[in-house]
């Protein structure tokens, strides 16, 4: 089983970040923390040194689109932060990407796809509509396993969200966080090696 917290869209907000902090700190068993962008603001313009001590073993992000440079990422050093990034987590591949970037069809390293045990595939990317679904999940399944599970994990929009769609003719689960809303809220998604479930979590839940 892996654990997954989403947070998105924090925007250094100062009610917003310390609840953030406490659902990481609670969720102490997860196993990644996946963080979908726009994290600043004009007055907070890096993301917080303190979150490279988070005791979770994987920590994955990618950048917003709200005055997120390399800049805003230079002390998350033990963070996978440099898109686009691909890493495998036991039966999972996940996979990083820019929503700057005018589309998103990288070449895998060779090596990406040798674990024949790959059940699920993760993608994370602050804007969604700036992937090209169908594409992108044909792209990835002509070199695994047709059962593969899909997960989209994403931001920007405002609103926190969960739901399954087909494309072409594959699950995909999607995660849609947008962490400031109620003044601190995230997603925990939990593999089972066969589906996703989810399940929203706010800074006053026990883990």
């Amino acid at each position: 089983m892996i654990r997954i917290l989403h947070i998105s869209d924090t925007h250094a907000e100062q009610h917003t970040v310390p609840t953030i902090e406490q659902i990481a700190l609670k969720q102490v068993r997860c196993d990644v923390i996946a963080l979908t962008g726009d994290v600043t603001s004009s007055f907070n313009t890096k993301l917080r040194k303190e979150w490279n001590n988070w005791p979770h073993k994987y920590k994955f992000l990618v950048p917003g689109n709200h005055g997120d440079t390399k800049e805003t990422y230079e002390n998350s050093t033990n963070w996978k932060r440099n898109t686009p990034w691909i890493e495998s987590v036991e039966d999972m591949l996940f996979i990083g990407l820019d929503s700057i970037k005018k589309h998103h069809t990288f070449d895998f390293p060779e090596n990406s796809f040798d674990n024949k045990r790959i059940n699920g595939v993760v993608t994370l990317i602050h804007r969604p509509e700036k992937i090209k679904l169908e594409s992108w999940i044909k792209s990835i399944s002509t070199r695994i396993r047709n059962d593969t599970k899909y997960l989209l994990l994403h931001g920007h929009t405002h609103d926190n969200e969960w739901e399954e769609t087909y494309v072409a003719g594959f699950s995909v689960k999607r995660s849609n966080v947008h962490s400031r809303e109620s003044y601190g809220t995230a997603a925990l998604i939990t593999w089972n090696g066969l589906e996703f479930s989810h399940k929203e979590v706010r800074g006053s839940e026990n883990s």
